[in-house]
């Protein structure tokens, strides 16, 4: 069984080591890229890909990774995905900070 290390109380915040694997991550990263945004004026990046918005943008197969990943969360935390819950989101910052104007053949591009 995995285990969770608490981060943060408040709000919880929580750390599972080696809940994906290299390639699951990668994967990860590839299928959100073309659904990221940038928030105004933040140097964070942001994806919902299992979002109703997002549906077009992610082939089907990457759609039912995300809700495998989805549904392994629900299990390492004993609450399945419901609709009430916050849809799984991705969140990252550019490795140098900047900020980005566009996404183009999988990549970011600064402003």
């Amino acid at each position: 069984k995995k285990r969770l290390q608490v981060v943060c109380s408040n709000p919880r915040i929580l750390i599972c080591r080696n809940f994906m694997s290299k390639v699951e991550c990668e994967r990860m990263i590839r299928l959100s890229l073309p659904c990221t945004k940038q928030l105004p004026g933040d140097q964070k990046l942001r994806c919902d890909p299992g979002a109703e918005e997002n549906r077009d943008k992610i082939c089907s197969e990457d759609r039912e990774f995300v809700e495998t990943m989805e549904r392994r969360i629900g299990e390492l935390v004993a609450t399945p995905p419901h609709s009430k819950e916050t849809l799984l989101n991705v969140n990252g910052t550019p490795p140098d900070g900047s900020y980005i104007s566009t996404i183009e053949d999988g990549k970011l591009v600064p402003r």
